[in-house]
């Protein structure tokens, strides 16, 4: 049976006439949330969810802008960017993400981009700051997440995880990125033949990076084997990272198979 949420939507951008459609600011352009229509959202069941963009086309590029969750009390899920099928090769750059909410949501949840089977996926050259769960969050393939700055994510910076759907986390590039404070691991990988290079990740809770795997209850759910399967990480390559000050001894945690770490 299919899960539904109600969805306030700023921007909605669907339909095979919007496929490479180019949303470019000044570089002062803000894109606050708003609120919207309710409507339903299969991937995040049974919670209320305020997204600013929604992307459902192939292509859309967005640049040059602040997407922001201002200063207020919110009770919902809030999503800076969400793309689903069939929004592939759809693209992130020089883009700010804020949030200052004066609380977390009743509901756990809230990310600065959450791409959900969206394959080819960019993030490039963005920052995020605020009390967004998840900065980047991609149980997707092929995506490339690099050269971004992330700061004091409560739980993961960056999380390439496997969630229901049949969503593979295979073959995604995270490269270059400056990740700080976050509340668990700075990056943390569910998935199977990705790659991690050139990271620099400090003063993390958690790991600085950690591959999953044989250890229940080790990483973010639903791959964490105390709800379901167990998500092993295998095949994956980490190299050239920078770890600092981070709360797991500074070295990359492997409890996954098959695993390059250099």
């Amino acid at each position: 049976q299919r899960q539904m949420c109600i969805r306030d939507r700023n921007v909605d951008i669907r339909g095979a006439e919007k496929a490479g459609l180019k949303i470019k600011g000044s570089g002062n352009t803000i894109v606050e949330s708003a609120g919207g229509l309710p409507g339903a959202c299969g991937p995040c069941p049974n919670v209320t969810a305020d997204i600013i963009f929604d992307l459902r086309t192939a292509g859309v590029s967005i640049s040059d802008l602040t997407i922001s969750h201002p200063a207020s009390t919110s009770m919902k899920r809030e999503l800076g960017v969400f793309a689903r099928p069939p929004a592939a090769n759809a693209s992130i750059n020089k883009v700010n993400f804020h949030r200052t909410r004066s609380d977390e949501p009743a509901q756990p949840g809230s990310r600065g981009v959450f791409v959900f089977l969206a394959p080819g996926f960019e993030v490039k050259h963005s920052t995020f700051t605020g009390k967004y769960e998840d900065a980047v969050h991609i149980p997707s393939s092929s995506s490339d997440i690099s050269h971004n700055t992330i700061i004091d994510a409560p739980r993961v910076g960056i999380v390439i995880i496997q969630e229901p759907g049949g969503s593979p986390a295979e073959d995604n590039i995270i490269k270059g990125n400056t990740i700080s404070g976050s509340g668990n691991d700075g990056i943390q990988i569910q998935g199977d033949n990705n790659i991690v290079k050139d990271n620099t990740i400090e003063n993390s809770v958690g790991a600085g990076i950690k591959l999953c795997g044989e250890v229940s209850g080790d990483c973010v759910m639903p791959g964490d084997g105390t709800s379901g399967e167990l998500a092993i990480a295998s095949g994956n390559i980490v190299k050239g990272n920078t770890l600092i000050d981070n709360g797991e001894n500074n070295i990359v945690i492997d409890n996954g198979m098959d695993n390059i770490v250099k």
